[in-house]
This record gives C-alpha cells, sequence and structure tokens, in this order.
C-alpha cells in the first residue's frame, strides 16, 4: 500500500513540475526579458550584431515572445550565423503566436533574406560502384 501511494504522490509531483516548466515567465522573468530585449535593441542600432544577438539570445529564454525570437533571428543572420537564423525563423513561422501583419510579412522577409544566403551544394553520382561512400 505504501508504494502505491509513494507512487501516486511521484506522479503528483512529475505532473506539477513538468506543468510549473511550461507556465507563462512570472512578472520578473518579463521585466527582465523586456530590458534584455531593450540592450539587445541598443546593440542592434549601434550594429553590435554579436552583443545585440547575445541580449536577444538572453530575453528569449526569459520571456519566450514571438517578436523577441524574430530579432533574434535578424541580429544571427547580421552576426553572419545564418544557419542559426534560418532555424530561428523557421521556428518563429512555425508558431507565429500574436504577430501583427506587417511583423509577420517583416520577419517573412528577414527568413527569405537569409534563406538566400545559404550555400547549398548538390552531389549527383554518376556511376556509383561497390565501396564507394559519400
Amino acid at each position: 500500500m505504501r508504494s502505491r501511494t509513494f507512487a501516486a504522490g511521484l506522479g503528483v509531483a512529475i505532473v506539477l513540475a513538468s506543468a510549473s516548466a511550461y507556465a507563462d515567465p512570472s512578472a520578473a522573468d518579463q521585466k527582465m526579458g523586456r530590458d534584455l530585449f531593450d540592450r539587445g535593441v541598443k546593440s542592434a542600432r549601434s550594429e553590435d550584431w554579436p552583443a545585440a544577438e547575445r541580449y536577444f539570445t538572453q530575453a528569449y529564454a526569459v520571456y519566450p515572445r514571438p517578436t523577441i525570437l524574430g530579432s533574434l533571428a535578424g541580429a544571427q543572420a547580421k552576426a553572419g550565423h545564418v544557419t542559426l537564423a534560418v532555424a530561428s525563423y523557421q521556428k518563429l513561422l512555425g508558431s507565429p503566436g500574436d504577430l501583427s501583419a506587417a511583423e509577420l510579412a517583416a520577419f517573412k522577409a528577414g527568413a527569405a533574406a537569409a534563406e538566400a544566403r545559404l550555400a547549398w551544394v548538390r552531389v549527383e553520382i554518376v556511376s556509383p560502384r561497390d565501396g564507394d561512400s559519400l
């Protein structure tokens, strides 16, 4: 009987812990996220892209909002981290949340520009032989 009670209690604890992991950010986290976002904007305005990327990354970690992710993607692209930028844009466009039509259009344009900067290689194997590897 004790083991069932313990198991049930453990199950409840796991459910509560996982629910709190996905809870809305606290007021303190929201403030910290906004402050970090503002620092990122200031860095972006001065074209300090590595700093902007760092601040937007930190802001998104504590206050995951679509606009912060879009700003992060833009800073990643400007900092030369194009692959990361494309991944961030894809994540954003897959779940745009409450973005306005204008914001969404701007982020779609940023995503297209970042994707155009990716290098692609096409490999065509004309006469494959046993033991060949790629």
